[in-house]
Parts: structure tokens; C-alpha cells; sequence
């Protein structure tokens, strides 16, 4: 009854679609028309998914709509192709929604579908979308995984341009991961695809693409050159998605440059684009970016109000529900694979074993000849060919248990990586955290300043004094700076392990400026999270460099990041 009843449903859908898109001249009779004479009438799957490829990413909900009706069509027709192109759709539209899990789930659903028709089309654009969920997620090892799975099958089609896609995803993993260069050589090849296909989308985002990899190599004269190419590519085509990004990725390249009007100019633009389209992820970024470009210019607490802002949109966006069930999902897919492979190992047992049985048994009637004909012959045959099974069994088994050797290695080498990458990710957050408690403190010194000039301008204001006062005590003691303390120390609770078996003597002020340094904070960031003078921290510095026994010409940080 539930089946039938999202049938109805579905039905209902295309009924209305139909009545939509196709017009008076198509639309449906309703004197005497039987249900299959309705049907036939209606668009089939390929016709709502061909419209989901038409429609721009900044009609979303639109293009969700389009597979929906395209997924429900298909399954009316029991066409299993145009039912994997439908979950796939799907999946892209809840992605660009920040809606992780339901997209993961599409895809799991049309990679199931794509398997059984044995698709490489199909398991290729996959493999591509579930890349770019884990690249927008963040998550590089998985994203590069399965795009590396898209790029083996789409090399030997002769699809350029699902190519020239996949080699733009790969070409944005490197540079998440910091593999530079090779991220220039992914996007050169993916600017010759796109050029020689005219294909003017797919060159508007590898020169963006080559922007921002340029702009992390400090080459900013290049990013920008390349930013603003894009930039002429996609506002005349209204790509106001593309735009937003590319806007954004301008206004970061001109604050490193210094040009600031320019920045504030383009940052304002990409909004502009970004905030209808309800784009949180490149809205979060436009946001980090203003905190950054006011911060610089002085103007503190509008960049706080940004900051905060940022952080907001950006703990809503990856939520750790999304990773849980999207590893659940995940688990879930290879599991039920796992357990076909099984199956049909038993199958394959099986057979061995009636093999076997069946070669035992005419070893058997041989062997009774062989006894007939010459009895000690046979005994020494049979004998022998036991030893000979022996020995390849000992040998079988001894390949196995290198294979199983050589896969443990392998993948606690891959954990390794895993968990450096982690803690990389860990750092990162509380580097993030700890340049915002600076910000804030740096902001709430410059406050108090600012009132103590009042105070002595206007005389003793017991009100001024109370809240001079107040600060006084926020800077002496914050929470934030405790809690940012204990998260540090748990996050390199192994680096605290060895530093105080070698330096015993270290006191918690001294063990945390440690792993501050070790962080590649700088004196005057450390001295705006601790709210103390930068000549504070260079005593501190220069303490630290004695109890460790090093020389006045020996580098303090080096050392740090030697133990």
C-alpha cells in the first residue's frame, strides 16, 4: 500500500508538469481518457533530466523539482539509466543545498543502479560527484579517491569535457592540499580541454581555478590577471553563482596586494551575488574576507562583527551530523558489497570443492588401477603426490600471509597520514580561534585606551572607571584563552609528552607559549591573545631560549619544531 501510494503521488507530479510545460496544444483530455492513454502523454525521465541540464545551478530548487519528476518518471518506465541520472541530479541539487547526507544517499542509490546495467558512464559521474561532495566538505583523501575512480574510466571515453570536470576537481584537491604545482599542471590541461571544446563555463572556472592557485603561491599579480579573465567570462553569461566566487577570490587577492577600495568594491559585488542564491558556503567566505580586509585597515570592531558572522554560517554549515551520516551511509553501500563478494567466493568454494571431490575420486579409481598394474609403483606416486600438495598449500599459504603483511603496512601507513592530516585540521581550527581571541583582545586594549584618553578628559566618572575596570579583569582572566589552552594541549598532548620529558622544569606558561611558537605564532599574536605588551613575550622568548640551553644565535622556533 505504501508503494502504491507514492505511485499516486508521483503520478500526481508529472500530471501537473505536463500541464505545465508542454501546454494546451499537449495537455491532457479529459473526456474518456483511460490512465494508460494519460500516461503515454506524459514527458518521460530523459526530457525532465535533459531540462535539470539546461537549467542554471542558480535556479536550485528548480533543478530539484526537475529530478524529482525525472526520478519518478523513470520508475514508471522502469528505465534503470535515466533512473541513475535522476539520483544523480538529485544528489548535485541537495549538494549545492548544503544538504550532504540526502545527497550522498542519491548517489549511493545510482552507483547501485549504474553496477547492475554496467555503466562506466554512469559509475564515472558517480565516482565525480561524490569527489566534489567531499571536496566541498573538505574531506581531500576521499575527494581525491573518487576522483581519481572518475578519471581512470572518463580517459578512455571520448568525452572531453566530463574530463576536463574531473581534472578541475583533482586540480582544486592539490591545492587543498597544498600540492601547488600540480594543481597548475591538472588546470592547464583542463584550460586546453575547455578552449578547444569553446566551452566558455569550463574556462571561466580553470582560470578562477588558476587565480586562487597563484594567489596561494604569493603570485598575486598573476591571480588577479586570471580572476578578472574569469570575471569577463561568467558576468556576461550571468553565471551569478561563478561570479560570486570569483568576486570573492578578487577581493582576498587585493588585500594581500593592499589595494583595499578594490577589495571592499568587489567583496560588496560578490554579496551581491551570493546572498539571494542562499550560496552560505561562498557567503561564509565573503564573510571571513571582510573580517580580514577590516581588520587590516583598522576598523576592529567591523571586522569582529564579521568574524562572528563567519563563524556562525560556518558551524552551520559543517555540522558533524552530515559527516556521521554520510559515513554511515557510506559503511551501509560497501557493506551490502561486501557481502555480495562473499557470497560469491562461497559459490566459488563451492565448486572448488566438487572439484576436488571429482579429481580425488578419479585420483582414486587411478590409483587402484596403478595397484592392479604395479602395487609399489602406485605407492610411490601416491606418496609423493601428497608431498607435492603439501608443499603448495605451505607455499599458498605463505604468499597469503605476506599479501596480509603487506596490506597491514600499507594501511597503517594510510592511518598515519590520516591522523597527521587530522591534527593538521585541528590546528588549523584553534590557529583560526586563537588569531580571533587575539582579535578581540587587541580590540578590548584599544577600548580601554580609548576610555582611559575620556577619563582624563572628562574627570573621575565612577561610571568610567567601573567599566575600565571590567575590562581590566575580561583581560586578566579569559575564558577563551583558558579553553584555548586546554584545547591545545589536548590536540598536542603527544609534542607535550616529549617537551616536558625533556624539559621537566617548564611551567604552564612556559609549556603553552611553547606550543605557541610551535604554531608559528607570531610575538605580536601571542601577545594579543595573552593581552600583554610584545616586549612581555620577547622576555618571555628569551627565558624560554635559556632553559633550553640554546645559544643567542640559535633559532628558537627551529628548535621548537624539532622535538
Amino acid at each position: 500500500m505504501k508503494k502504491m501510494g507514492i505511485r499516486i503521488f508521483y503520478l500526481a507530479l508529472l500530471c501537473l508538469s505536463s500541464s505545465i510545460s508542454w501546454g494546451s496544444n499537449r495537455g491532457l483530455q479529459t473526456g474518456g481518457q483511460t490512465n494508460a492513454e494519460t500516461l503515454k502523454t506524459l514527458p518521460d525521465a530523459g526530457y525532465y533530466n535533459a531540462l535539470f541540464a539546461k537549467t542554471s545551478i542558480d535556479s536550485n530548487d528548480i533543478r530539484l523539482q526537475y529530478a524529482k519528476l525525472a526520478y519518478a518518471a523513470a520508475v514508471n518506465s522502469h528505465n534503470n539509466y535515466e533512473k541513475a541520472k535522476s539520483l544523480m541530479n538529485m544528489g548535485i541539487s541537495y549538494n549545492h543545498q548544503y544538504r550532504y547526507n540526502l545527497a550522498m544517499e542519491s548517489y549511493l542509490k545510482a552507483k547501485g543502479i549504474a553496477d547492475s546495467i554496467v555503466s562506466p558512464e554512469l559509475s564515472a559521474s558517480v565516482f565525480h560527484n561524490m569527489g566534489q561532495l567531499y571536496l566541498d566538505m573538505r574531506n581531500t583523501q576521499l575527494a581525491r579517491d573518487f576522483f581519481l575512480r572518475a578519471l581512470s574510466v572518463r580517459k578512455k571515453s571520448s568525452e572531453s569535457r566530463n574530463l576536463a570536470e574531473t581534472l578541475n576537481g583533482l586540480a582544486l584537491v592539490s591545492w587543498l592540499s597544498g600540492n601547488l604545482d600540480t594543481a597548475l599542471i591538472y588546470l592547464q590541461e583542463t584550460v586546453k580541454i575547455a578552449e578547444n571544446l569553446k566551452n566558455d563555463e569550463g574556462i571561466s572556472k580553470a582560470y578562477n581555478n588558476i587565480g586562487i592557485v597563484s594567489h596561494e603561491k604569493k603570485d598575486d599579480g598573476t591571480a588577479l590577471a586570471y580572476l578578472f579573465k574569469a570575471l569577463a567570462i561568467s558576468e556576461p553569461r550571468h553565471d551569478k553563482w561563478q561570479s560570486a566566487e570569483i568576486c570573492n577570490n578578487i577581493g582576498e587577492a587585493s588585500i594581500s596586494i593592499g589595494n583595499y577600495k578594490q577589495a571592499e568594491m568587489y567583496l560588496a559585488k560578490a554579496r551581491g551575488y551570493a546572498e539571494p542564491l542562499k550560496a552560505s558556503l561562498l557567503v561564509a567566505d565573503n564573510y571571513r574576507y571582510m573580517a580580514r580586509l577590516y581588520s587590516r585597515i583598522g576598523k576592529y570592531e567591523l571586522a569582529f562583527s564579521y568574524l562572528e558572522r563567519f563563524h556562525a554560517l560556518d558551524d552551520s554549515l559543517f555540522n558533524r551530523n552530515n559527516y556521521t551520516i554520510i559515513s554511515e551511509l557510506t559503511s551501509v553501500f560497501e557493506l551490502e558489497k561486501k557481502e555480495q563478494s562473499i557470497l560469491v567466493q562461497k559459490q566459488q568454494i563451492e565448486l572448488l570443492k566438487q572439484k576436488k571431490r571429482n579429481d580425488n575420486l578419479l585420483a582414486i579409481i587411478l590409483v587402484v588401477i596403478l595397484l592392479f598394474m604395479v602395487l609399489i609403483t602406485g605407492i610411490i606416486m601416491n606418496r609423493q603426490k601428497r608431498i607435492n600438495a603439501r608443499n603448495r598449500l605451505l607455499l599458498e599459504k605463505d604468499s597469503q600471509l605476506m599479501e596480509a603483511q603487506e596490506m597491514l603496512v600499507e594501511r597503517e601507513k594510510e592511518e598515519k597520514k590520516r591522523l597527521i592530516h587530522e591534527l593538521d585540521n585541528k590546528n588549523r581550527f584553534l590557529i583560526d580561534f586563537a588569531l580571533y581571541i587575539g582579535m578581540k583582545n587587541e580590540f578590548l586594549l584599544n577600548l580601554r585606551e580609548q576610555l582611559k584618553k575620556l577619563l582624563n578628559k572628562q574627570g573621575a566618572s565612577p561610571e568610567i572607571k567601573d567599566i575600565i575596570f571590567q575590562l581590566n579583569q575580561n583581560l586578566r582572566y579569559n575564558r577563551e584563552v583558558v579553553d584555548l589552552q586546554k584545547n591545545v594541549e589536548k590536540v598536542n598532548f603527544e609534542f607535550i609528552q616529549t617537551l616536558m620529558e625533556r624539559f621537566p622544569n617548564f611551567n604552564e606558561n612556559e609549556k603553552h607559549l611553547v606550543i605557541l611558537l610551535r604554531l608559528k605564532f607570531t610575538s605580536k599574536e601571542i601577545a594579543d591573545i595573552r593581552a600583554v605588551s610584545v616586549k612581555a613575550v620577547e622576555i618571555s622568548r628569551y627565558r624560554l631560549k635559556k632553559k633550553m640551553n640554546l645559544e643567542d644565535n640559535d633559532n628558537l622556533v627551529t628548535f621548537i619544531q624539532k622535538i
